[in-house]
């Protein structure tokens, strides 16, 4: 993982080739939130050539040692959002394989964001990008 920029209070991070298991759902990465942020926004890119996601998780937990809380699994918790999900341009349940998408969560009273996914046919690869805003 690296980090692309930090500029006031945001900050931008990059994790490329992260694998994606095959049938059951696997941990691509866990953000820590950024103190004094308001918005976590995700952009999540199916790098596989072939496979496209069957299952896509994002929980969050308000604090370390708090169990994590599951906040979208489901097409509808993506393109009709309830908080802390604000927005998704799609869902990124089913996502195609060479496709993107970008969701925001926000951050307030959050302490991780946990993103786990898997793929249909094939253990597959993704890239995973975030930045936190105030």
């Amino acid at each position: 993982m690296a980090q692309l920029q930090e500029e006031a209070q945001i900050q931008q991070w990059l994790n490329e080739g992260i694998t994606v298991p095959l049938g059951s759902t696997g941990e691509l990465q866990i953000i820590k939130a950024t103190s004094g942020s308001k918005t976590c926004t995700i952009t999540v890119k199916n790098t596989d050539g072939a496979n496209a996601f069957d299952a896509f998780v994002v929980s969050v937990r308000p604090t370390i040692s708090s169990p994590w809380t599951i906040i979208a699994n489901a097409d509808l918790d993506f393109t009709s959002p309830t908080l802390p999900m604000r927005y998704a341009s799609a869902s990124p349940v089913g996502l195609a394989a060479g496709a993107n998408v970008m969701f925001q969560i926000e951050t307030g009273g959050i302490d991780s964001i946990k993103i786990e996914a898997s793929n249909d046919t094939a253990a597959g690869t993704a890239n995973l990008y975030y930045s936190f805003g105030v």
